[in-house]
């Protein structure tokens, strides 16, 4: 009968979709959905999309070089496409803006701008701001992806636990089609750049982004990842 026929296909879907969630492409479905729920809903679906292979490659905080300091921002390194979020205020993690060795008046004011816009909460958890100070605050530790915890009641039932809020902030997605990774430096071992292509309307130039890592290591480790993902699309 139809009815049989329906509860067969039904059954087999159910079937698929258990097999599609194990293995390898379980494990790619599984990351970048743990992505996904890092930030408010629907934010980043673009990565849930388009591609059927898209896959997290690299994951880490990174900070950006910018007109007044650096920025800490976490970085997602996908196939064909680079996330950038920053901290929302109230997570547990907090971007900020590290200072110059030699700040202009106008840098100077920036930050202090910046210090006094920082809720007292926050301004207690993050580190304090000195444009007079030459050393590196660390970057916080990368937000792990929230999930659903399962635990049991004092009946034996399951009770499903939803997710923590969101703890990201979409800043850019960025396609990684004919851009440029740049090498460390001696100098400055921690330091890499990215030379993004843009369109013809644009100017046909490119936007670069110097980044900063923890040591040399991690740079050579995201120079690394990114010059294969970019060699992949070319």
């Amino acid at each position: 009968s139809s009815r049989r026929v329906n509860s067969v296909v039904s059954t087999l879907c159910k079937l698929r979709t258990t097999l599609d969630e194990t293995g390898e492409e379980g494990e790619r479905r599984r990351s970048l959905r743990g992505v996904a729920a890092l930030f408010r809903a629907g934010e980043v679906d673009e990565i849930l999309s388009g591609s059927t292979s898209r896959r997290l490659r690299r994951k880490g905080v990174l900070q950006k070089k910018t007109a007044m300091g650096r920025l800490t921002r976490h970085y997602f390194l996908l196939d064909d496409l680079l996330l950038t979020g920053e901290a929302l205020k109230g997570s547990r993690v907090t971007s900020w803006l590290s200072a110059h060795k030699k700040p202009s008046r106008a840098s100077t004011l920036a930050l202090d701008v910046a210090a006094a816009a920082i809720p007292a909460s926050a301004a207690a958890a993050a580190p304090a701001l000195d444009p007079t100070s030459d050393s590196e605050a660390e970057p916080p530790p990368l937000l792990e992806p929230p999930s659903t915890t399962r635990r049991e009641s004092s009946c034996g039932s399951a009770i499903m636990t939803p997710p923590p809020p969101p703890s990201l902030r979409k800043c850019k997605l960025l396609p990684l089609a004919n851009a440029r990774v740049g090498y460390p430096t001696r100098d400055e071992p921690a330091t890499f750049e990215i030379h993004f292509a843009t369109t013809v309307d644009e100017g046909g130039t490119s936007k670069t982004s110097t980044l900063y890592a923890a040591d040399g290591e991690e740079a050579l480790a995201w120079v690394g990842a990114l010059r294969e993902a970019i060699f992949t699309l070319s």
